[in-house]
């Protein structure tokens, strides 16, 4: 399933992973099944984050994201096109 970039923000140190994904021990990274809440209109800052997010490794579970950038109107997001689907709710 394709999911986006939604917000990634440093860990304080001491501090348990607080998102629904991690990436070890340096970020906290939140997911979303809709385009629009990370967007960047420039691609040299996109490139640059996206660069950032590679080194750091996302993963959830046993699965590593292969992040790239997508580009809509003049927009650019940073997603993951094969995510795992998230486990049905009891």
């Amino acid at each position: 399933m394709k999911v986006y970039i939604a917000c990634v923000r440093p860990r304080e140190k001491d501090v348990p992973p607080s998102g629904p994904a991690w990436a070890p021990d340096t970020h906290d990274v939140w997911f979303s099944s809709k385009r629009g809440d990370f967007l960047m209109e420039n691609i040299e800052q996109a490139q640059r984050d996206l660069d950032m997010l590679r080194i750091v490794h996302i993963r959830v579970g046993e699965h590593y994201c292969q992040l790239e950038l997508e580009e809509e109107d003049g927009t650019f997001a940073i997603v993951c096109k094969e995510h795992p689907e998230p486990p049905a709710k009891p």
